[in-house]
This record gives structure tokens, C-alpha cells and sequence, in this order.
């Protein structure tokens, strides 16, 4: 064998060499930063009543679930039911002013904000607001409170600070998830006009509105602030990623059918978009866009959540069901099942 041959040769077997270890090397590291995830545990909490929105506090630990008649709030750390909101006629939704200590929560049946001490829980003020309010955000930029009313199809924009409403505003039609951008814009999800529609929250007016396209029916809605990316579920089980400056769809996934919450874990790049089928879609993100990451089978009924971004653990609500009953559209949940699916890596 010449000298040439023996160099042909070597660079040949370090060229193959190398080209079947790198994807190797690559799917295990993407393997360490994002491992399995799957259901480690359930956390029976009991008490009677359906439930909606959820809100993870991941500095105070702890997560704050709507419960018919009340707020629950359980530690994160302990697992323990560790106090209520009470007397709120139709809880739908969760906001935190963290940095004045107050927390706020729609009453859908009474058309009520309650505001709330975080500490105490104890009450300290109702606000008269449209009809049916749902999805509530806290906008820090500008200190408001922003009230999606669902039957008046409305907002109303509150101030944090005075609890006073500063503006009402119409909407395009019924209103679902919204998120702030923490930069002057609030983003909701306009549900029957398959649309995004943008408040500006340094004017308090709406600014304008993005289709959402092959996203039909869009019910959930969640930011990506590093990307500027808006995740969406939608109706006709497909999770859109929208540009938030844009309003360009550059990405759409499969996911389960009865969408009705999404979140976006920054610490750990991924979003989460659950379903009532009994689906959780789990996402990655990274420069280069969203990846399938995951589908995690949970419970039919498990169709909101929260998320502790300290330790990317998902907590989503569920009960069981009594049997259905003639003439009656929704079956009642058998008293003291109400439990908190743990979804952990």
C-alpha cells in the first residue's frame, strides 16, 4: 500500500468517524436539555365544583386555581391547600400585581373583579365590570388590570393602584386568552372572529388586529417575550406560532381536540397547550423556531394548567364525572375527586 492510499484511507475512516458520532452527540444533548416528560403524581385537593383558568406564581410558590365559588391556592412546595379567595359567584380567571401585593379574579356571574390581598387572601375590594367577565392579565408596564368581558364582548381596564376602571373599550367579538408583552401591547384572542385583537395599554385603545388564519376558533394564547412569539391553540386542533410584530403564522403543530389554555415556560424554552381531550402538547424553542417536542397523555377534562418555571413542573386540573344525566348538557363532578395532574421530566 503507497503513502497516498494510507492517507486516503485514514482520512476516509476519520471522516466517517466523526459524521456517525456528531447527530449522536447532538440528539444526546438535546435529550439532557429537555428529557421525557410524563405523570409523576396527583394531588387530591377534593371540594365540590368545576374550575378554569390556573396561575402559577413561581416566586411565591404558588398556584392559584378559579373554582366556581372561590380562588384556591395551593403551595407548590408542600402540595397542601393552604387557603381560598371565597364569596366569588362564577371565578373564571386569575391576575397578580406582585409588586403591589394584590391579586385580582373575575366573577363571571356576578360581572365582578374581586381584588385580593396575596398574603391574607382576605378580600378588599369588588369592582363592577361588563357581563360574564373570563380572561383577566395583569399589564405591568402600565399598571392595569385588563378584563375581558365574554357576553358584553368588551374590556375594561382597571388600575392597579386605585382599583378604579380608567376605560371600557368594545371588542371585535367574544374574547378568550390574552397576554401582555410587557412592552405597551395586550394581545386577546378574539374566539368567534378567528382573529387576534391588540390593545395599546399606553393609550388604552385598541390598535389594530392580526387573522389567525388556518387557526380556527382561537381559545387559547400565550408570549413568547424573548422571540416575540405568540402561541396559539385553536379549536380545529392546531397550535399556531404567530410573529407578535406581524402578525405572521410561521408554524402551525397538531394538537388534541377541546384546546383551552396554553403557557410559556422561559426558564426552560418550552410552550405547553392542553387540551380537554386529554392531551398536553408540549413544544421547544430556539432560534431557529418551535420544535415538536412531546405529547403527554393526561385525562379527558384536563384542559387548563399552569406552570412552575422554576422546575418546568406542570400542574392541570381534573375531577371525576358522574354519570350523564337525561336533559342535562354537562355532567356534575363527583364531590371530593378534584386533584392537580403533576406532568414533571
Amino acid at each position: 500500500i503507497t503513502m497516498n492510499s494510507n492517507l486516503k484511507f485514514s482520512f476516509f475512516f476519520a471522516t466517517l468517524l466523526f459524521n456517525s458520532c456528531a447527530p449522536v452527540h447532538a440528539k444526546a444533548a438535546q435529550a439532557e436539555k429537555h428529557p421525557t416528560y410524563r405523570e409523576s403524581k396527583r394531588i387530591l385537593l377534593g371540594g365540590d365544583g368545576g374550575w378554569d383558568y390556573v396561575n402559577a406564581d413561581t416566586d411565591a410558590r404558588k398556584i392559584y386555581i378559579a373554582r366556581m365559588n372561590r380562588v384556591m391556592v395551593v403551595d407548590m412546595d408542600t402540595e397542601k391547600l393552604v387557603g381560598e379567595v371565597k364569596g366569588i359567584d362564577g371565578a373564571h380567571g386569575i391576575a397578580l400585581a406582585k409588586e403591589l401585593n394584590v391579586g385580582f379574579a373575575t366573577s363571571g356571574k356576578s360581572g365582578e373583579v374581586f381584588v385580593f390581598d396575596l398574603k391574607t387572601l382576605a378580600v378588599l375590594e369588588k369592582i363592577k365590570v361588563g357581563e360574564n367577565p373570563d380572561a383577566i392579565v395583569y399589564d405591568a408596564f402600565s399598571r392595569a388590570i385588563f378584563v375581558f368581558n365574554g357576553k358584553s364582548k368588551n374590556l375594561s381596564i382597571i388600575d392597579a393602584l386605585s382599583h378604579k376602571i380608567t376605560t371600557t373599550l368594545p371588542l371585535d367579538g367574544k374574547p378568550e386568552f390574552a397576554a401582555s408583552n410587557g412592552k405597551g401591547k395586550v394581545f386577546v384572542a378574539i374566539e368567534d372572529k378567528n382573529e387576534i385583537q391588540i390593545i395599546d395599554s399606553k393609550l388604552n385603545q385598541a390598535s389594530g388586529k392580526f387573522p389567525t388564519l388556518a387557526c380556527e376558533e382561537p381559545s387559547a394564547l400565550t408570549i413568547d417575550l424573548k422571540r416575540e412569539q405568540l402561541i396559539l391553540g385553536c379549536g380545529n386542533k392546531i397550535a399556531a406560532i404567530m410573529d407578535a410584530n406581524t402578525g405572521k403564522i410561521s408554524q402551525t403543530f397538531k394538537v388534541g381536540d377541546g384546546v383551552d389554555a396554553a403557557a410559556f415556560d422561559a426558564k426552560h424554552n418550552l410552550a405547553f397547550i392542553s387540551a380537554g381531550a386529554g392531551l398536553l402538547t408540549i413544544l421547544s424553542a430556539d432560534d431557529k423556531g418551535f420544535h415538536f417536542l412531546q405529547d403527554v397523555a393526561t385525562t379527558k377534562g384536563a384542559r387548563t394548567l399552569g406552570v412552575d418555571q422554576k422546575t418546568g413542573t406542570v400542574y392541570l386540573p381534573i375531577a371525576k364525572f358522574d354519570a350523564q344525566v337525561a336533559g342535562q348538557k354537562r355532567r356534575a363532578i363527583t364531590p371530593g375527586t378534584f386533584s392537580l395532574i403533576v406532568v414533571t421530566q
